[in-house]
């Protein structure tokens, strides 16, 4: 389950307003496989893109627009996603 600070701060780094309930619900019916497949795309896009936040900022948004999109969650469910694959729990 995605805390509430998770959610927040997924929020605020992917300028999204999905809800924490929409959050933890798309997180869990990903199935492990799609979550893996869906980190390392955003993870490659993050490093092809890496710059200063305040430069770089709108592309990081729309990258995790795009990304999210092809798997049919949010860009803050995929923020999720994303740091739990960095901390080796996907």
């Amino acid at each position: 389950m995605v805390s509430e600070q998770q959610c927040k701060l997924a929020r605020t780094l992917t300028n999204d307003t999905t809800t924490d309930s929409i959050i933890n619900s798309e997180y869990q019916m990903m199935t492990n496989t799609d979550k893996k497949a869906a980190a390392i795309v955003i993870d490659d896009l993050l490093r092809q893109h890496d710059m200063p936040l305040d430069k770089g900022l709108r592309i990081m948004f729309a990258d995790f627009a795009k990304v999210a999109e092809q798997y049919h969650i949010s860009p803050a469910t995929l923020f999720c996603v994303y740091m739990d694959w960095k901390n080796g729990h996907v």
